[in-house]
């Protein structure tokens, strides 16, 4: 009874050490997750609008 014991002991080290170096050779996963500031696309939104406002009210001189 005791080497079934001693045998599982040592399966369960093998096992955490074929996983730790299993998790230290697997590649770092990189996952891209997008960003999105609302509060300046706003900003940018009336500004962009104001710009356009101001444009269709500026008339460009007649060059002749």
């Amino acid at each position: 009874m005791q080497g079934q014991l001693d045998e599982a002991h040592a399966a369960i080290i093998r096992e955490k050490e074929e996983a730790k170096l299993a998790i230290e050779q697997a590649p770092p996963v990189i996952k891209e997750v997008p960003v999105v500031d609302n509060t300046k696309l706003e900003l940018l939104k009336n500004q962009n609008d104001e710009l356009e406002v101001t444009s269709d009210t500026v008339q460009l001189p007649n060059i002749t």
